[in-house]
């Protein structure tokens, strides 16, 4: 078939889209793709995610507050890393975190706030959800979701409590998570 191109560029057209080059450097694997002229160029990058769900809960009586332990359900790239009750953040940049908390509770209101604790720097309410609670306990269940885009720096600490002393809530994947992801 003469399409005005030599074959051999042809074929290098071809095994230039199914071949990939690997190499290691001083911060670790590195993968790039090759182009038309069978060079090696960066691949695309893959956003860090990390997605989190309840492992234990306990109460701050000093704090009248309900603390959650997370371990990852989903966790991709390096830029964040779960510890405890806390999302440490690894590299500076954008980044969208959303959380939700499924309450089974009969108290009047409950809510979630996420805090960022930053060396340096007073700690920052990122952001907060409060809903109002069925007053009967068979009927007492309301979910609290939040998300936003947020610049976070380099050894910033993230972590998200009920603030409310011995809160009822529902600890399954489905029903109450934390996540944060690099953009």
């Amino acid at each position: 078939m003469d399409n005005g191109m030599p074959q051999t560029y042809g074929r290098e057209m071809l095994a230039a889209r199914w071949l990939t080059c690997e190499g290691r450097d001083g911060r670790g694997m590195w993968r790039k793709t090759l182009n038309k002229n069978l060079s090696c160029v960066p691949a695309v990058k893959k956003h860090s995610v990390l997605h989190l769900v309840p492992v234990r809960h306990s109460n701050n009586e000093e704090g009248d507050a309900t603390e959650i332990w997370w371990t990852p359900f989903l966790q991709q790239g390096g830029a964040l890393e779960a510890s405890g009750q806390e999302v440490v953040v690894r590299k500076t940049g954008l980044y969208f975190v959303y959380s939700q908390v499924l309450f089974h509770d009969p108290t009047f209101t409950m809510g979630q706030v996420l805090r960022r604790v930053a060396l340096g720097r007073s700690d920052q309410i990122l952001f907060r959800c409060i809903q109002s609670m069925p007053p009967k306990v068979e009927k007492a269940y309301n979910s609290c979701y939040s998300g936003g885009v947020f610049h976070l720096q380099q050894g910033d600490r993230l972590s998200l409590s009920i603030p409310r002393f011995n809160a009822s809530f529902d600890i399954s994947t489905h029903g109450t998570f934390l996540g944060v992801l690099r953009l």
